[in-house]
């Protein structure tokens, strides 16, 4: 039991051991410190209540996606799926948060229960969204530029993969014609 605490608490995700019931056994020193940050600690940090019972006591907004946890909760300490994962949107006050809930059974020789982890992708998510709107200004940029504008994928027999408002005007082929086609049969194309 020693091992196993000083285990879970050299790891920086919250993690909560479940019994074969849902009942929270144990937790790491993460989960505490995640409860104490967003005023959601109890003294114990949940250790005693059924983390089943909470999900199916969530009332509003977030009742649907807590009936779902609970689903996948019991399936896995049912041993009708292998693992459980739910990427979720858990927002403070001055952030915006995402986390993926991992579940997998805890077995010793039978199946005695589940680890619940909770990793913070926040990062990579504001990293995904700044990339989406740098690639959704730079494809209005070149629709929107009127020089005739087309990348080919060099890797890819030169095939077209961009082709601008521009490019069909001035080269009187559509995009239609020229994505996905080799440059070589475009300017053949566009001379016949």
């Amino acid at each position: 039991a020693i091992r196993q605490a000083a285990i879970l608490n050299a790891l920086t995700t919250p993690i909560a051991l479940l019994d074969a019931r849902g009942k929270i056994i144990s937790v790491n020193d993460a989960w505490h410190r995640f409860g104490d940050a967003n005023a959601i600690n109890s003294q114990r940090s949940g250790v005693g209540e059924n983390y089943l019972a909470v999900c199916d006591s969530t009332r509003g907004d977030e009742a649907p996606q807590a009936l779902r946890v609970a689903k996948g909760i019991r399936s896995v300490l049912n041993g009708e799926m292998p693992n459980f994962s739910l990427e979720y949107p858990c927002h403070s006050p001055t952030e915006e948060r995402w986390f993926l809930m991992l579940v997998t059974p805890m077995a010793d020789g039978r199946l005695s229960g589940a680890v619940v982890v909770h990793m913070d992708l926040s990062e990579r998510k504001r990293a995904e969204t700044g990339q989406r709107e740098a690639q959704n200004l730079l494809h209005s940029v070149i629709e929107n530029i009127p020089t005739a504008i087309q990348l080919k994928a060099v890797h890819d027999d030169f095939r077209t993969v961009i082709w601008n408002k521009a490019s069909e005007e001035i080269f009187g082929v559509s995009r239609e014609m020229a994505i996905g086609r080799n440059v070589y049969d475009l300017w053949l194309a566009a001379d016949a």
